[in-house]
């Protein structure tokens, strides 16, 4: 191998140029210098230029694994709170049943099917088996159905869908100042269709009621993500989303035949 002496410049990265005694005459000659290549790095240099090709790597990695983690977190922080969300609406089904019951016989007024609702709705609230502890759901849930939103209420809204007031229209009597759909003798009554509610007054006697209940989510962060997304989403029920905590509009619906008189 020749030893160079090199009195030399350095015009790329790749390149090397340099001179030595052969050289300088080539040069003398031709006015150019020769371009020698540079030898490949010894063994010690390739080992540096791999542990910092793996500490690059090792740092990229590291932002990655926090970012895949912190997904994978909100996904089961996610499905935490979905289901929590459908346990909640089969207990609220279960509520609105239980509250339609009670209307059947309390003549289908609005503050029997709230007294319903109140008395069986417990389990969404109840937290042990002690009686200061069903005493405890007993006040939250009259607390949820009678306070606003604004009030650590839960937006609670009970509608009677079935009668209809064309219903009331077409079969109500009055006495005593109060007018009703008869419940009595049902079977022996004719089943013509009423001229304004087109339902017969044994369709009439059938009660139908709308829950609607604002679920609160229990999830930290992910109530707020969900809450924003469905802002904007449904504006409609933001003053559920909005509120604290952050709820959920759950709608739930429950028929029964009536077992008493229908109040207007």
């Amino acid at each position: 191998m020749l030893a160079y002496q090199p009195v030399c410049e350095i015009k790329s990265v790749t390149q090397l140029t340099v001179s030595t005694k052969q050289h300088c005459k080539a040069f003398a000659k031709t006015g150019r210098s020769a371009h020698i290549p540079i030898p490949p790095p010894i063994r010690g240099h390739r080992v540096t230029l791999m542990i910092l090709k793996i500490k690059k790597n090792s740092g990229s990695a590291v932002i990655e694994f926090i970012i895949a983690g912190i997904v994978f977190c909100l996904i089961l922080a996610g499905a935490f709170q979905m289901m929590l969300l459908y346990e909640g609406h089969v207990r609220l089904q279960q509520a609105a049943f239980e509250a339609a019951r009670h209307g059947i016989v309390n003549n289908g007024t609005a503050a029997a099917i709230k007294k319903g609702f109140i008395q069986n709705s417990l389990d969404l609230y109840i937290h042990g088996t002690k009686p200061e502890d069903i005493l405890k759901a007993y006040k939250l849930s009259q607390k949820a159905v009678n306070y606003p939103l604004t009030e650590g209420g839960a937006g609670v809204v009970v509608t009677r869908l079935n009668p209809t007031p064309e219903a009331f229209e077409d079969f109500a009597i009055e006495k005593n100042n109060k007018k009703f759909i008869p419940n009595a003798w049902l079977h022996m009554k004719p089943d013509e269709l009423g001229e304004n509610s087109q339902l017969s007054i044994q369709d009439a006697n059938i009660l139908k009621i709308k829950i609607k209940y604002g679920f609160p989510l229990e999830v930290p962060v992910i109530d707020k993500i969900i809450g924003a997304i469905l802002t904007a989403v449904n504006p409609a029920n933001q003053h559920y989303y909005k509120s604290t905590p952050v709820r959920i509009p759950l709608s739930v619906t429950a028929v029964m035949h009536m077992q008493s008189d229908v109040y207007e």
